[in-house]
């Protein structure tokens, strides 16, 4: 029986299994994730916010406590609080998803590259196939 094992190139992996692959999976799973959880976290966020505001204006004898005589002078406390900023914010989870999903993409495109110039590197220059 003749020895095939040099004639034929090795059967490639599938892109499966790749942990690259994964990765880009992963990372994708996360950004839709958190597209669609990013509103009601940023509700939650403010009302986090203006109940913390709130607790900070009472605990420095804000209107609906009893406060000493110097604190009632007149328009202490008609300025509006500023609107709330977010003390936590999902862009760094964002970003930190991005950057895994760029890596992912680029580990995809190299093993696809080193594959493809694997194939070429082992077929002989006579060989003309179909």
């Amino acid at each position: 029986m003749p020895d095939t094992r040099g004639s034929h190139p090795p059967p490639s992996r599938p892109l499966t299994d790749s942990p690259f692959f994964w990765m880009a999976i992963f990372a994708v799973a996360g950004l839709v994730a958190l597209t669609a959880i990013a509103p009601k976290y940023a509700r939650r966020q403010a009302r986090m916010e203006r109940m913390g505001q709130t607790r900070e204006r009472v605990a420095r004898g804000g209107p609906g406590t009893v406060a000493p005589a110097a604190a009632e002078e007149p328009g202490d406390f008609d300025v509006p609080a500023e609107a709330p900023s977010a003390r936590f914010s999902l862009r760094p989870l964002a970003v930190a998803l991005s950057i895994l999903l760029a890596v992912a993409a680029v580990g995809i495109g190299a093993v696809g590259y080193l594959r493809t110039a694997s194939r070429h590197s082992q077929s002989s220059p006579g060989d003309s196939g179909p």
